[in-house]
């Protein structure tokens, strides 16, 4: 049986080498983040927490469905960035945004990129659409 820190070494390391670019595509993945007691607290740590952004139109239990089939780990918390609450989110993107966050996070991959809207996923950028992704609150 595979245990959380072996799962996230997986996809670390599949991340790493590029193999994650097929699986992203496929499952619309904008960004997908891991935090929690796996990063923070790798011996006792009994689940994988993830944190996806992922486009519109993707499915977000097909991709879970699909990370328990690849990991041959079941016991994986996705959190939807779309629609978290910003407490959750904050801690699920902690290290994405300050590298000196006291919640560590790990990036496995990303590809959103700044908009003259502010931050969106590629798809989304520039868009007129009532699309469902937002720009965060200005300061």
């Amino acid at each position: 049986m595979t245990t959380a820190v072996q799962a996230l070494r997986q996809l670390v390391e599949a991340a790493g080498e590029g193999n994650l670019d097929g699986f992203f595509a496929a499952h619309g993945v904008e960004l997908m983040t891991a935090f929690g007691s796996t990063i923070v607290e790798a011996a006792t740590a009994n689940d994988l927490d993830l944190a996806v952004a992922i486009r519109e139109e993707a499915d977000l239990y097909s991709l879970i469905a699909d990370l328990v089939e690849m990991l041959r780990f079941d016991r994986n918390d996705v959190v939807d960035l779309e629609t978290a609450d910003v407490v959750l989110a904050a801690e699920a993107l902690g290290s994405v945004f300050r590298s000196s966050s006291p919640i560590p996070a790990y990036t496995l991959g990303a590809r959103w990129r700044p908009s003259p809207n502010g931050w969106k996923p590629p798809t989304c950028a520039g868009s007129t659409s009532s699309s469902s992704h937002r720009d965060p609150p200005s300061a």
